[in-house]
């Protein structure tokens, strides 16, 4: 769960700690002053070490949400987009399947390339500039 490198600074804090710790109880204590120095030097260790663990943890935990939620928003958006497509595409298959509305494309387009052309015959220079403009 936690990286080799923060294993080790950990391994590193508690010993410096106990090393300190063990300077200490080594002068001229008293047998109970001894324990009351190791329990306070216990309690912040651990102190210590549950921050730096809970820290670790919850950024942890933070990716690996992120990476679900952003796992769940994809596979939404693709499901959407499909079922869009779909919709899409069955709605122009049906609209397409009248006769009336194509032959009512098909008009339309002849009308426009009829003034189009007739429009390029009388002057080109002029609907060419037009063209151009728009």
């Amino acid at each position: 769960m936690i990286s080799t490198s923060k294993e080790r600074a950990i391994r590193a804090l508690k010993e410096s700690i106990h090393a300190a710790v063990q300077r200490i109880l080594k002068e001229q204590l008293d047998p109970g002053t001894k324990r009351d120095v190791e329990k306070i030097v216990q309690k912040a260790t651990k102190k210590e070490i549950d921050k730096a663990l809970r820290t670790t943890v919850e950024k942890m935990i933070k990716q690996q949400v992120e990476k679900e939620v952003d796992k769940v928003v994809t596979a939404a958006m693709k499901k959407e987009t499909s079922a869009l497509r779909d919709d899409m595409s069955k709605e122009h298959d049906n609209l397409f399947k009248d006769k009336r509305l194509k032959d009512e494309v098909v008009d339309i387009s002849k009308r426009v390339m009829k003034r189009v052309y007739r429009e390029l015959a009388i002057s080109s220079p002029h609907v060419i500039d037009k063209i151009k403009n728009v």
